[in-house]
């Protein structure tokens, strides 16, 4: 991991967020995939953990790597409600 390798004011970049913490589903810890197209349903995207429509930063703790589907799927619930939709079986 190169975590130190960011900083806060670094652009955020999705390539950037797989070399820091690679590219597993934070949601639903299978492994993202590189080779398909962004609107591909297991494509790797940036994820904020916190949305930012609540009150989450752009910034490099806030971000993880997510499966398109489940990043949509999330939607823009908080940290507390991704964990309540994980362990209900919702994603």
């Amino acid at each position: 991991m190169r975590e130190a390798a960011y900083r806060d004011g670094d652009p955020i970049t999705r390539e950037g967020v797989i070399a820091r913490v690679g590219r597993r589903c934070h949601l639903c810890k299978k492994l993202a995939r590189l080779d398909v197209g962004h609107l591909h349903p297991l494509a790797a995207e940036v994820d904020h953990l916190i949305p930012i429509s609540k009150g989450g930063g752009n910034v490099w703790d806030n971000v993880a790597i997510a499966h398109r589907a489940c990043n949509v799927k999330k939607g823009n619930k908080a940290a507390g409600d991704q964990l309540r939709l994980l362990t209900s079986g919702g994603m």
